[in-house]
């Protein structure tokens, strides 16, 4: 009997393994935070449909907001306004926003906000994985925790990674 268990324990973990190598990829770069708190790139709006359906949320935060370059987050935020899930955006670029306490905006933002909460930019990568390390960070999670989120969604732009260990890139000391 034990090794019949063993056999589906394995069979089990290759399957959610390999759901959540589809998930990240059709969602591209997604992943859950906390139960709470989700984040990706920006998806294309058939993905966004399959986003929604997965994973229904309440609110976003877009920290990529160019809706003059992009018909995919005009797209969004009619759909979001279309079924009442809060919408707020940032432009951000991917080296971080241009005011640093804007970070601290966005982080009470995900606090209080209706949850669940999806967080993204275009690529999941810099803005978003730079924001969810300050907001780990602040919360007291171990860097451990942080650099696992690194490995499994890469490494933000060095500013994001300079802002997590020193503050405000301009008060960092040469």
């Amino acid at each position: 009997v034990n090794k019949k268990l063993a056999l589906q324990a394995k069979n089990e973990n290759i399957f959610i393994k390999s759901f959540n190598w589809i998930i990240k990829k059709l969602l591209h770069n997604f992943g859950l935070v906390t139960k709470d708190i989700q984040r990706s790139g920006q998806p294309s709006p058939p993905v966004l449909w399959l986003h929604y359906g997965l994973f229904p949320f309440k609110s976003v935060i877009n920290l990529a907001w160019e809706p003059e370059k992009s018909k995919d987050q005009v797209f969004e935020k009619k759909f979001c306004e279309e079924r009442k899930i809060d919408y707020y955006n940032f432009s951000w670029n991917p080296g971080g926003p241009k005011d640093w306490e804007e970070v601290d905006e966005v982080i009470r933002i995900m606090d209080s906000c209706k949850k669940p909460v999806w967080i993204h930019c275009k690529g999941g990568k810099d803005r978003t994985g730079g924001l969810v390390a300050i907001w780990k960070k602040k919360k007291g999670y171990p860097m451990g925790l942080i650099f696992r989120d690194f490995q499994a969604h890469e490494i933000p732009a060095f500013t994001w990674v300079q802002q997590l260990f020193c503050g405000s890139p301009s008060n960092v000391q040469n």
